[in-house]
């Protein structure tokens, strides 16, 4: 799979009429494939969200990798994410995440996890409703955290622990 994502970036794949694009994120890199999918090599920790419309499917293809799930209880973060259960997937396994499901994929190796995302509906930010960034990067989320006393920088298995003790 390291061979995969080498070739992809250096351009040393043959690809007729769609080359691939790349995305860097904080949390790895996702190499989009067509309009619906998606592999992921995620070695740190994406925010936890959820859409309205797109539904997703995780395919595990190398690693280990938990996938929390949860409802989503507008207006109350607390019980969103404390309601968070995970699912621990081995290569193989699939994941289906149905619109208004909160998820957060987590890589539970140590060289990281790699999976093919398959999206069902439209592929566009304003579909994604974050409910937890340990980065901090939406202001006015992380603000509402901390007026609930819990700090930035936690990973959301610290975060559920925390909320449910």
């Amino acid at each position: 799979m390291e061979e995969f994502f080498k070739r992809i970036e250096k351009g040393q794949t043959l690809s007729e009429g769609f080359t691939f694009p790349i995305t860097k994120r904080h949390w790895g890199t996702a190499i989009t494939l067509d309009a619906n999918t998606r592999v992921n090599s995620i070695s740190g920790e994406p925010s936890a969200h959820f859409h309205r419309i797109r539904t997703e499917e995780y395919i595990l293809v190398s690693g280990a990798m938990t996938v929390y799930r949860g409802d989503y209880f507008d207006g109350n973060l607390k019980k969103t994410v404390g309601g968070l259960v995970g699912v621990a997937m081995k290569p193989g396994d699939k994941v289906v995440i149905y619109p208004g499901i909160v998820h957060i994929p987590i890589s539970t190796s140590k060289g990281g996890a790699v999976f093919i995302e398959i999206s069902h509906g439209p592929y566009e930010d304003s579909d994604i409703v974050r409910i937890y960034d340990k980065t901090g990067r939406d202001l006015e989320l992380a603000s509402r955290w901390k007026d609930l006393g819990y700090k930035g920088g936690l990973g959301i298995k610290e975060l559920i622990k925390k909320i449910n003790a």
